[in-house]
């Protein structure tokens, strides 16, 4: 009798949603294996290790990565670095664009918009409050945004309730009905890069090995780069 394929336990930060969901996920069950991914920001994830909760795989930051090496939740040996991601803008079609062309310009037209919906928890969202206390206008711009405690900020304007929306350029890709604005330039130190590891509780290491070399295959890079991510 032939053994049944486990079904894999994934906590995932939603930089790779799009990928996952369109083409990574669907190429992995074509040969009866399954996996079960439940989405949410990085900081959420290791609140739930840290509360106990287990899974099999584990996609989160690079810097939370090592805090769960560490903290012995995640098997180190067991982790490859996936993707960079950058973080950018969504508008809704013909509202005006941020002007990204100088630090200036960038902060002038994000003073112009009255409402900006960033991700409260998320790693895109935690870079971009650190940028505006950097650039000195975190008080200007706290008065407009419009956190979003979990999920993809730029639903937020297809609701109709923020004007622009902040997050990882894969995740703004996500929502269709809006307007890419572009991506922050790299020397704003916003980039941001992901990791996938095993985690120290799974009963299925084996498949955990097998389903992180078929994240890194060149058909899985390829979904990466077609979402707005760059495979590493």
């Amino acid at each position: 009798m032939l053994s049944e394929k486990p079904v894999l336990q994934l906590l995932s930060a939603m930089s790779v949603m799009q990928a996952f969901q369109r083409e990574v996920i669907p190429a992995w069950e074509v040969a009866g294996r399954s996996v079960a991914v439940n989405w949410m920001p990085t900081a959420l994830i290791v609140e739930r290790f840290t509360s106990g909760e287990t899974c099999d795989i584990a996609i989160v930051t690079r810097e939370a990565m090592e805090q769960l090496v560490q903290a012995g939740k995640i098997i180190k040996g067991s982790v490859r670095d996936l993707v960079s991601s950058q973080i950018g803008f969504a508008v809704a079609p013909g509202i005006p664009q941020p002007d990204l062309s100088s630090v200036n310009s960038f902060m002038n037209s994000l003073l112009s918009y009255s409402r900006i919906a960033f991700s409260e928890r998320g790693a895109s969202g935690i870079l971009f409050v650190g940028l505006m206390e950097r650039l000195g206008i975190s008080d200007d711009i706290k008065s407009r945004t419009v956190p979003v405690y979990a999920g993809l900020c730029a639903e937020k304007i297809i609701s109709g309730e923020a004007d622009i929306a902040v997050q990882q350029v894969s995740e703004l890709l996500t929502v269709p009905g809006i307007t890419l604005a572009g991506a922050l330039p790299e020397e704003y130190g916003c980039n941001l890069s992901f990791s996938v590891g095993i985690c120290c509780a799974t009963m299925h290491q084996e498949a955990g090995e097998q389903f992180i070399q078929f994240l890194l295959n060149d058909s899985a890079r390829d979904s990466y780069r077609r979402s707005g991510l760059t495979p590493v």
